[in-house]
């Protein structure tokens, strides 16, 4: 299911909450602040028609631990997609203590 998430389906969840679901049972409750195509990241000799890779910024709306990991998150046409890749970041946030994550698909 992984290869099937395109760029598309966040660019209309950006300014929005939404919920991620942890391995361990959690939640964690992010903003979509941001959707970036990445075509220099694209693999030489891909395939005709694949993926251009992109990042997805997000912002953790509470403070939380976790570093990094697999998630599910819920998008539109695809519902709730497992095994998601999540990355804390470094902030760019005025508050340094804001949680910052990537999704990152190439």
């Amino acid at each position: 299911m992984l290869d099937r998430i395109a760029e598309s389906h966040f660019h209309p969840l950006v300014g929005q909450r939404r919920e991620l679901r942890l391995e361990d049972g959690q939640s964690l409750t992010v903003c979509v602040e941001r959707v970036d195509a990445q075509p220099l990241a694209q693999r030489p000799g891909a395939p005709e028609g694949a993926r251009t890779p992109f990042r997805v910024d997000l912002v953790g709306i509470d403070p939380t631990p976790l570093l990094d990991g697999p998630c599910a998150m819920e998008l539109p046409e695809l519902g709730w997609v497992e095994g998601i890749r999540i990355q804390r970041v470094t902030p760019w946030t005025a508050d340094p203590h804001t949680p910052c994550f990537q999704m990152v698909f190439g």
